[in-house]
């Protein structure tokens, strides 16, 4: 028989199946992974922290906003508030419930996720919004901060040499970066939580995509980018790898 010659999407989905002999040794001990959920929740607990402002609601109907939602890539050169910042990322990626892991609080957001082990997080990089310096920042649902990672240099510029075609998209405010923790999510599914972890990124970026129509920014997905340049802007980690840009901005009178 001749030897077939498998594309790579092929080989990646014929490796992340599941079968009946295998789903029962793939998931860790209860207990243990438990453990593991509570204690792998990122944080920078030596960096500076900004506290966002989390008593902004959306009162929009869901229909008008699914209706309304466009990718928009010709942004106006104003502002981002401060507060629409805050109520894109609380309600695209907050705190939106507790529950109890081996007796300890463990926190539920609004967006998704595979097994609630939230593999996924966000990045920022700021360059036109209130009260914030243009700037790399980590966001931390748990206590609803900015944790600042970087706010020197030219980031502006950095930022945008990561991008292959950064002038599709002049005069962005703001860009969200969902970065993965493959460690996290292979501790828990093996090789198809590859699978799960690019439907957790999805997930979230859609969260963005309306809470951002519902404030009336503009908002467009990016998968053009260099991984590794923008790995290390963000200063992440072997297995910490950025899945999804999403620029914020402004909306232009006329688009």
């Amino acid at each position: 028989m001749k030897e077939k010659n498998f594309l790579l999407w092929e080989l990646y989905h014929e490796n992340t199946k599941l079968h009946p002999h295998l789903i029962h040794h793939l998931m860790p001990e209860e207990k243990k992974l438990y453990d593991f959920m509570l204690k792998n929740k990122k944080h920078y607990p030596w960096v500076k922290k900004i506290t966002l402002n989390t008593e902004k609601k959306l009162n929009v109907a869901l229909g008008d906003i699914l209706m309304k939602r466009r990718s928009i890539r010709n942004f106006s050169r104003g502002k981002i508030h401060f507060g629409d910042i805050s109520a894109l990322l609380k309600f695209s990626y907050g705190v939106s419930g507790v529950i109890s892991l081996n007796g300890k609080p463990y926190n539920l957001y609004t967006s998704p996720s595979a097994g609630a082990l939230y593999s996924c997080m966000i990045y920022l990089v700021v360059i036109n919004v209130e009260k914030l310096r243009q700037g790399v920042y980590y966001y931390n649902p748990d206590i609803s901060s900015l944790e600042v990672i970087k706010s020197e240099g030219a980031v502006e510029k950095q930022f945008k040499d990561c991008l292959t075609q950064p002038e599709m998209f002049p005069h962005f405010a703001l860009a969200i970066i969902i970065v993965a923790d493959m460690e996290k999510i292979f501790y828990k599914y093996g090789e198809r939580g590859y699978r799960y972890v690019l439907l957790d990124a999805g997930h979230i970026g859609e969260n963005v995509y309306l809470v951002a129509t519902a404030l009336n920014l503009g908002v467009v997905g990016v998968e053009g980018f260099y991984d590794d340049g923008l790995s290390n802007l963000l200063g992440l980690k072997k297995r910490e790898v950025p899945l999804y840009v999403l620029l914020v901005g402004k909306k232009e009178d006329k688009l």
